[in-house]
Parts: C-alpha cells; sequence; structure tokens
C-alpha cells in the first residue's frame, strides 16, 4: 500500500451529454470523496475498496520562472478515464499498474547507473503518444531492462526517422 498511482479528473458530470444517463465514473468520485467508499486509513486494508482506473496519459502544461527565466514546463500525468469499484485486484503489483500505449519514437538516450545516488542504469525512450482528441502529447518513458534498452537503441528512432510502436510496461 505504499504505490500511490495519482490520476487527475479536471471534469466529470453527473451525467453522460449525450445519453443523459448516470455517469459511474461520477459516482464512484463522489463517493470516494464523500468517504461513502472504504479506505484504508479509516476503514483497514482488509475492508477498503479495490479501484481499477482505466486513464489515458495527458500533460499538464504551464510557464513558469522558478528557474530566474520563463519557460514551459511539461509534466506528464495519468487523466481521466473510466472508475470502477472492483471485488478483486491482481496479487503481483507488477500487473496492476500496467499501461500499453501507442508512440511514435523519436529519441534514445542511456543513461549510466550512479551507485552515489542509488541508480540503476536506465534508458529514457521519448516521443509522443496520441490523446482520445487525436492530440500529440510529448512523452518519456525509462525502461531498466537490460535486453529491452538494446531493442530499442537497436531501432535507430530519431526526429528524421521516427518508430511507430505499441509500447507496454508498467
Amino acid at each position: 500500500m505504499t504505490n500511490i498511482v495519482t490520476v487527475h479528473f479536471s471534469y466529470v458530470t453527473p451525467t453522460y451529454t449525450r445519453s443523459g444517463s448516470p455517469n459511474a465514473t461520477f459516482n464512484a468520485l463522489q463517493n470516494i470523496i464523500n468517504g461513502v467508499t472504504c479506505n484504508v486509513m479509516e476503514h483497514g486494508a482488509d475492508r477498503a475498496a479495490k479501484i481499477r482506473i482505466d486513464s489515458q496519459i495527458g500533460v499538464n502544461e504551464f510557464y513558469s520562472n522558478r528557474n530566474g527565466t520563463e519557460e514551459l514546463v511539461s509534466v506528464k500525468r495519468n487523466e481521466g478515464g473510466f472508475v470502477h469499484i472492483v471485488q478483486t485486484i491482481a496479487a503481483s503489483e507488477g500487473l496492476r499498474d500496467t499501461f500499453e500505449v501507442d508512440t511514435i519514437i523519436t529519441k534514445t538516450r542511456r543513461v549510466e547507473a550512479d551507485e552515489e545516488r542509488n541508480r540503476e542504469e536506465r534508458l529514457i525512450v521519448s516521443g509522443y503518444v496520441f490523446d482520445f482528441r487525436n492530440a500529440l502529447l510529448p512523452v518519456d518513458f525509462v525502461l531498466y531492462n537490460p535486453e529491452g534498452m538494446d531493442r530499442f537503441e537497436a531501432l535507430e528512432a530519431s526526429e528524421k526517422s521516427p518508430v511507430f510502436i505499441r509500447i507496454n510496461g508498467h
């Protein structure tokens, strides 16, 4: 119960706009906010609700002058989606926090291990994904598996020679 995955919901209506039928996501979120849905802090791990959220990758962009000059900040995050209260979840944490996304890869960058900071070697895979409105969003994925790192580097993706691929992970 230490792996917390944050999901941002900007605006959720009580009913679906087109059909006028109740929005189950709104009801689930309202029950969480109002304390109707049991949580670990108040009810303990045995009684706490199990929740599955099918979200999308989003980007929160804003300008900041925190470094003395105004610059664009693009924060990747999980946004919106559908909330489901479920009876069971996968026993393995690695099977619960998963994603699968079509990606246009434009760059890979290997970062060496840093023993002083206790960071292992990794590969940053940069590119773009499409949201449900077909807007192009910048993303970075981090790979730690040596075989996976070699395979992604072998693609030789670049801005001039992008690679379209489905990526999954957790």
